[in-house]
């Protein structure tokens, strides 16, 4: 048995699914739909705090990006070309880690900014 909702509020768009089933137990209650930029957002920030985290080669992992940002694996490494063709990212090939570049740096600190901004006005995202 499952039900669903769709509810539109301000820019994002947000589905309830209400599911129970018996034979696996699963329940799941609410997924949003996030927009490119919070998509870019969301991995560059996970790149970003992988970079942090492994101090060695400060290099993220694409699987390690893929669990912060919650995010399939296909979906990612769309997102990893578009933010490649635009030098927000560095991915080497011979490993396939990853690298923030300053532009993408940038686009971190200015959304959030923005972010911050539409926040304290009182809007809801």
């Amino acid at each position: 048995m499952s039900t669903g909702l769709i509810k539109r509020i301000g820019f994002q768009e947000t589905y309830y699914k209400h599911e129970f089933s018996f034979s696996n137990c699963a329940i799941k209650m609410k997924q949003q739909k996030r927009h490119k930029l919070q998509l870019f957002y969301d991995i560059l920030s996970a790149i970003e705090q992988d970079m942090y985290q492994n101090e060695e080669t400060s290099l993220a992992k694409p699987t390690h990006v893929q669990q912060y940002s919650r995010l399939s694996y296909d979906k990612m490494t769309d997102l990893f070309g578009d933010l490649k063709n635009k030098h927000m990212i560095l991915r080497y090939e011979s490993n396939g880690l990853l690298m923030i570049t300053s532009k993408g740096r940038t686009f971190v600190k200015q959304y959030r900014e923005l972010i911050d901004l539409i926040e304290g006005l009182g809007v809801k995202k």
